[in-house]
């Protein structure tokens, strides 16, 4: 029984020393003085996603690269055949769902919003994507909530779609493509920005609980 206590001991020593080697938090890098520049950073960033979403009233790295082009194609499959249905049960209206700017408003404007919401909505999946963060498990109601906030204030700037498969079924459907544009380079430069900003904030992760969620491994 001792022995079993001791190895016990040593694999959690381990598991904490590893999660300190990839930027996790734990009581020691938290009290850190070296590391107050961490704590700024992601006061300026989560005060400025709460203002931008208040004011305005919307694991890659564990995935192996040959999987993504298969997670695309499936992304843009599913999202065609959620919009034929959605015109065989209701017909040719409401532009099938389609996110376009609103009026008045530019493409460029358009591309803008696309990239701030993107930006905080992956930063907000990253930040909560494993064990070691805050929800944990519930995770999904941090990301809903913000996808809710960010709807209700910048749908009717540019749709707020934060996802280029999510522009590309209605689009395909009414084949228009003019401002498809926005969404593919809004969300896209949004979400390499998230990532350089997860870097930032927790090095580079890849914690086990965040491998095992991307590989569809977690109970």
């Amino acid at each position: 029984m001792s022995s079993q206590k001791v190895s016990g001991e040593q694999q959690e020593h381990s598991i904490l020393s590893g999660l300190e080697a990839g930027f996790e938090f734990n009581r020691r890098n938290f009290d850190n003085p070296a590391l107050e520049w961490r704590r700024l950073f992601s006061e300026i960033l989560g005060t400025f996603l709460l203002v931008l979403a208040g004011a305005g009233g919307s694991v890659v790295n564990a995935v192996p690269w040959l999987r993504v082009p298969g997670y695309i194609i499936a992304q843009l499959v599913g999202s065609t055949l959620a919009v034929l249905l959605l015109r065989a049960t209701f017909g040719n209206v409401g532009m099938l769902g389609a996110t376009e700017p609103g009026p008045g408003i530019s493409d460029w404007q358009a591309v803008v919003v696309e990239f701030v919401l993107t930006a905080g909505l992956v930063s907000t999946i990253l930040g909560t994507a494993s064990k070691a963060q805050n929800l944990g498990p519930i995770s999904a109601f941090g990301v809903g909530a913000y996808i809710i906030l960010a709807g209700l204030w910048s749908s009717p700037i540019s749709g707020a779609s934060m996802n280029p498969a999510r522009s590309f079924g209605p689009d395909l459907v009414l084949w228009n493509f003019s401002s498809y544009w926005v969404y593919l380079v809004g969300p896209i430069a949004g979400a390499l920005v998230a990532v350089g900003i997860a870097f930032i904030l927790r090095g580079r992760g890849g914690g086990q609980s965040g491998i095992e969620a991307a590989q569809g491994k977690l109970n």
